[in-house]
C-alpha cells in the first residue's frame, strides 16, 4: 500500500510539473528560416542582415550613427522600389511637453489595387544613447524591412501597405506624434501594427491592441501561431506601455502591438545588443507581420471595429476566441457546476458543515500567511536583485529568478496545507478552495471580461472534475481514481494559469503578490491530488521546495562583485563652462573609471550643473584640460516689455552639430510661457522653489543648423539669466588617447558619456 501510494503521488508531481512547463513552452514556435528561403517567406537570416547593420553600435536621436542607419533604411526602401520619403518635422512631445525635437521619419509606400485605405506597419529606428538597440527596437526595424521585401515579391494587395520608420520614439514618441499630425499619409492607414520589443528573446508577443478589437482579433488569430491572451490587453489598457502604439490610439485608430518581452532587464542598457539577441524571435515576429499584412492588406479597412473578444492560446498552434457577450453566461455555467459538484459530494457525505467553515478560514489564512512569509523573505533579496537593477548599481541577467520565487511560493502554500490537512478534510479543503475560484471568477468576469477565460475555464473544469471524483471517493478514503479524476479537471486551470502567470512575470518584472496568488489558486484546485501528495512526502516537499526556491533567489542575485553578468554602470562627461574652463562630471560614485578623470580625491558639491533628460543633478566633479570646443550660442532677436508683462525672443544654435541644445532660466519671473519655432512649450510657475537654481528648461533634439528660436513670457522686473547648453555623447576626440578605457565589467550608464558645452546671456531689468 505505501509503495502504491508512493507511486500515485510521484505520478501525480510529473504530471503537475509536466502540465506547467508545456504550458509555458512554445514549442511550436516558428524554426528560424535560412536565408535561401523562398522569396515570397519571411527569414529571419535575411533580417538579421539588416539587424547587423543597424544594432552595430547606439543610435540615438541626433548622433551621426542615427543618421546612418536612417540612410541605410531609406536605400533599402528604394532598392524595393516603395518610393520612400523622409519626413522632416518640428515636434513637441505631448507626453514631455519642454522636449521638442527636429525628427526624421522614413516612410515607404508598397501600392496595392485599391490606395484608398493602407495597412501601416510602424517600428522606430532610434535608440538610447547606451544601448545599441538589437531589441528596442532594431527588431521592429528589420522586421519590417524584411516583411516589405517578402510582399513586394509577390503579387499586390488590395490596399496599400505603408512602412513608417519613426525618429525620437525614446524621447517622447516624437516621431510618430510628427506622423500623425504632419505626414498626408498617416490620412490613408486604416490600421496600425507596431513591432516594439522590450525583451530580446520568446516568440512575438501581441501585448497591445486597440478597443472594439473582435475582428481584428479575428484576423489576427487567422494569420499564424498566435501568442497573446485578452489578459495582455485587460493590463495594458490600464497601464498602457509607452510605445508608438500610444498616439495612434489616442487617435481612434485600430492596431496591434507585438514585440519580444522575455528578459526585460537587457531593456535600454548595453545589454541590448547583437549577443542578447535571440533569432528566433525574430523569425516569430516576421511571420506574424507578414501573415497579418497579406490578410488585412485584402481586407475591408473601413470596417474593423467589432465587440471586443476573450482570446487566449493554447498549447501548440490551438487558440480561442468569442465574444465578450458570452462571458456572463459562461460565468454562470461554472458556477452552476461549481454547485452541482458541492451538493453531490454534500449528499455522499464528503463534506461537513464544520469542516467547510474551518476550511474557508484555513484557506484565506493560507492566502495571507503565504503573502507574508514570501514579502518577508523578499525584502531581504530586495538588495539582491531589484535594487541593483533599478539603482544603476548592477543588473542581474537571469531567467532563473521566476522559477526561485515560483518555488518560495509553493513551498509556503503546501507546508500550509499540509498541515492544515491533518486536522481537515481534503474535501472540506477543495470545495471551499473551489469556492474562492467562483468567487473570483464573479468578479473579474465583471471588472475584467477580457481577464474571465482564466478563472471561468478552470472552474468549469474543476467542478467537473470535483463532481467526478465525487461519485467514485468515500469519506474515509483517499483512492487513486478520484485524485487522477480531480487532476484531471484541474488541467485546464494548470495551464491557463500557469502560461498567465509566466507571461506577467515575463513582461513586467518580479511580482511577488502575483505569484503567491497564482499558486494559492492552483494549490486549492489541485487539493485532491496535493492531498494524497502531500500525505505521502508530508513536509519533506514543502521543505525541499523552500530550500531549492531560496537557493536559486540568492544564486542569482546575491552576488557583490561586477563582472559582465553583474556589471557596474558607470558614465563620465566632460563640460566647457561659459568662462572657458573645463571639468570632469560624473553622476556616479567614484569608480575605477570615473577615477581615472576624476582623480583619487575628487570634489563632490550640488552645483546648476545640467543635462537633457536627467535635469540638474548633483555630480562629482574635477579641473580638465581645454580642448578649444566651441559653445553653442545664443542671441537675443528682441526684447519686449508691455505693461507688466516682457517678450523675449532668442536664438539658440549648436555649433558643434550637437545631439540635444537645452535653454535653462535661473532668474524667478513668476509665471512663464513659451514657444520653440512657434510651437508652444509647457511654460511654469517659476516661483516654486526645489534644490537648484534652474526655474525653467526645454530640451530639442537633432537642433537644425540653423537653431531655433525660443520665444519666453514672463512677469517683468529683475534682471534675467539664461543659459544654453549643448550636448553631444562621447568625450572629446582628444580625450580618448589620453585617458583609459572604460574596464570590463563596466557598462556606460544614464546617458552614456558626453560632452557639454555652454554659455550665459544676461538681460537687464525690464527689457531695457
Amino acid at each position: 500500500m505505501g509503495t502504491r501510494r508512493f507511486l500515485l503521488a510521484t505520478l501525480l508531481v510529473a504530471l503537475i510539473v509536466l502540465v506547467a512547463a508545456v504550458a509555458v513552452s512554445p514549442w511550436d514556435a516558428p524554426r528560424p528560416q535560412p536565408a535561401s528561403a523562398p522569396a515570397a517567406q519571411f527569414s529571419s537570416a535575411r533580417a538579421m542582415d539588416v539587424l547587423r547593420r543597424i544594432a552595430a553600435q547606439p543610435h540615438a536621436i541626433g548622433s551621426p550613427r542615427s543618421a546612418d542607419v536612417r540612410e541605410y533604411i531609406l536605400s533599402r526602401l528604394k532598392e524595393l522600389g516603395l518610393t520612400p520619403h523622409v519626413q522632416a518635422a518640428e515636434v513637441v512631445s505631448h507626453r514631455e511637453p519642454r522636449v521638442a525635437a527636429l525628427v526624421h521619419n522614413v516612410v515607404g509606400r508598397l501600392p496595392g489595387r485599391d490606395p484608398s485605405r493602407a495597412v501601416l506597419l510602424v517600428g522606430h529606428y532610434d535608440s538610447v544613447p547606451t544601448a545599441a538597440g538589437a531589441a528596442d527596437d532594431g527588431s521592429g526595424v528589420a522586421t519590417l524591412l524584411e516583411t516589405a521585401r517578402a510582399l513586394r515579391s509577390g503579387p499586390p494587395l488590395k490596399n496599400d501597405v505603408i512602412f513608417l520608420f519613426t525618429d525620437g520614439e525614446e524621447r517622447g514618441l516624437l516621431g510618430s506624434q510628427a506622423f500623425l499630425e504632419q505626414d498626408p499619409w498617416a490620412y490613408a492607414a486604416g490600421v496600425v501594427l507596431n513591432f516594439d520589443s522590450p525583451g530580446s528573446s520568446s516568440p512575438a508577443l501581441m501585448y497591445e491592441t486597440s478597443p472594439q478589437n473582435g475582428r481584428l482579433i479575428s484576423y489576427y488569430l487567422g494569420a499564424g501561431r498566435a501568442y497573446g491572451s485578452s489578459l495582455m490587453y485587460e493590463v495594458s489598457r490600464r497601464q498602457p506601455v509607452v510605445s508608438d502604439f500610444r498616439p495612434f490610439v489616442a487617435k481612434g485608430m485600430p492596431g496591434m502591438t507585438f514585440g519580444m518581452l522575455d528578459g526585460p532587464a537587457y531593456d535600454h542598457t548595453a545589454y541590448d545588443s547583437l549577443t542578447s539577441f535571440h533569432e528566433a524571435g525574430l523569425q516569430h515576429e516576421g511571420d506574424t507581420a507578414l501573415g497579418l499584412a497579406r490578410r488585412l492588406g485584402d481586407a475591408d479597412l473601413w470596417d474593423l471595429r467589432a465587440p471586443d473578444s476573450v482570446y487566449f492560446d493554447l498549447t501548440g498552434s490551438a487558440a480561442v476566441s468569442y465574444p465578450t457577450s458570452w462571458v456572463p453566461p459562461l460565468t454562470v455555467l461554472g458556477v452552476a457546476l461549481f454547485a452541482g459538484a458541492v451538493a453531490l459530494a454534500a449528499r455522499r457525505r464528503l463534506l461537513t458543515l464544520r469542516g467547510v467553515a474551518w476550511a474557508t478560514l484555513g484557506t484565506a489564512g493560507t492566502l495571507g500567511a503565504s503573502l507574508g512569509v514570501v514579502a518577508f523573505v523578499w525584502t531581504m533579496y530586495r538588495t539582491a536583485y531589484e535594487e541593483r537593477v533599478w539603482t544603476g548599481t548592477g543588473v542581474v541577467i537571469s531567467d532563473w529568478y521566476r522559477l526561485g520565487l515560483v518555488l518560495l511560493a509553493s513551498a509556503v502554500v503546501l507546508g500550509i496545507y499540509a498541515a492544515l490537512l491533518r486536522r481537515l478534510r481534503a474535501w472540506d479543503l477543495a470545495v471551499v478552495a473551489l469556492m474562492w475560484w467562483a468567487a473570483g471568477s464573479v468578479l473579474v468576469s465583471w471588472e475584467f471580461p477580457g481577464a474571465s477565460f482564466l478563472l471561468t475555464w478552470s472552474l468549469v473544469g474543476g467542478a467537473l472534475g470535483l463532481g467526478a471524483a465525487a461519485l467514485v471517493d468515500r469519506p474515509s478514503d483517499g483512492r487513486p481514481a478520484a485524485a487522477l479524476i480531480a487532476f484531471a479537471g484541474a488541467v485546464p486551470g494548470l495551464t491557463l494559469l500557469s502560461s498567465a502567470v509566466y507571461l506577467l512575470l515575463m513582461s513586467a518584472g518580479l511580482k511577488q503578490s502575483v505569484t503567491v496568488i497564482a499558486v494559492w489558486l492552483l494549490a486549492g484546485l489541485l487539493m485532491l491530488p496535493l492531498a494524497t501528495v502531500l500525505r505521502t512526502f508530508r513536509f519533506w516537499l514543502p521543505g525541499a521546495l523552500a530550500l531549492a526556491g531560496i537557493a536559486v533567489l540568492f544564486a542569482v542575485g546575491s552576488t557583490v562583485a561586477f563582472d559582465s553578468q553583474h556589471p557596474e554602470f558607470t558614465a563620465v562627461s566632460y563640460r566647457l563652462a561659459p568662462d572657458g574652463t573645463a571639468t570632469w562630471e560624473s553622476l556616479d560614485r567614484p569608480d575605477a573609471y570615473t577615477r581615472g578623470f576624476l582623480g583619487r580625491l575628487p570634489r563632490s558639491e550640488i552645483v546648476p550643473d545640467y543635462y537633457p533628460q536627467l535635469g540638474p543633478r548633483t555630480v562629482t566633479d574635477a579641473p580638465a584640460p581645454v580642448y578649444g570646443l566651441r559653445g553653442p550660442t545664443l542671441d537675443l532677436l528682441s526684447d519686449v516689455t508691455t505693461g507688466d508683462r516682457r517678450e523675449v525672443m532668442v536664438r539658440l544654435r549648436s555649433r558643434r552639430g550637437a545631439a540635444v541644445i537645452s535653454l535653462l532660466v535661473h532668474t524667478i519671473v513668476g509665471s512663464l510661457s513659451a514657444s520653440v519655432d512657434g510651437h508652444e512649450l509647457a511654460g511654469r510657475d517659476t516661483t516654486l522653489q526645489d534644490a537648484t537654481n534652474v526655474r525653467w528648461s526645454f530640451d530639442f533634439y537633432a537642433p537644425p543648423a540653423r537653431g531655433v528660436v525660443v520665444t519666453l513670457d514672463f512677469a517683468a522686473g529683475p534682471p534675467v539669466l539664461l543659459r544654453a547648453v549643448d550636448f553631444t555623447y562621447g568625450l572629446p576626440a582628444a580625450a580618448t588617447a589620453s585617458y583609459p578605457p572604460r574596464p570590463a565589467g563596466m557598462l556606460p550608464g544614464h546617458l552614456g558619456d558626453g560632452t557639454l558645452t555652454e554659455v550665459l546671456l544676461r538681460l537687464p531689468a525690464d527689457g531695457r
